[in-house]
């Protein structure tokens, strides 16, 4: 696993001699006294673009099970109606052929007759005849 140390001692005349004998050694240690706090942010910005990542995605498959939800909704909706709606039209054409087989045919001339049977006669395909 990894060290940890809660104390390290080190010989602070040894280093205070290395940095005054190297010049370039205080300009890199000034230099970079920042990078710690600048990862830290670096990383803190990483987590904060996934975070915004991940929400977007659970944003965008939100919006898409709710474009489905509403689909079936309507779609079921619909096609309920839709098929009422069919079955309401077709009891309605019962109604209509009812009433013209109660309709006196002698009391019309043969023109009449034919016309009526012509316009509440079965169509190809219809089976409520």
């Amino acid at each position: 696993g990894l060290l940890h140390y809660e104390l390290i001692h080190y010989n602070a005349t040894r280093i205070n001699k290395i940095l005054q004998d190297d010049p370039d050694l205080p300009f890199i240690l000034d230099s970079f006294a920042g990078d710690l706090f600048q990862g830290f942010a670096l990383i803190v910005d990483l987590f904060d673009m996934e975070l915004k990542a991940l929400v977007d995605n659970a944003m965008a498959d939100i919006g898409a099970f709710y474009i489905a939800f509403m689909i079936v909704t309507f779609g079921g909706v619909y096609l309920v109606l839709f098929n009422k709606a069919v079955k309401e039209s077709m009891l309605e054409g019962d109604r209509a052929r009812a009433f013209v087989a109660r309709i006196p045919a002698h009391t019309m001339n043969e023109l009449e007759i034919h016309t009526l049977a012509f316009i509440f006669q079965a169509q190809a395909g219809d089976h409520h005849a």
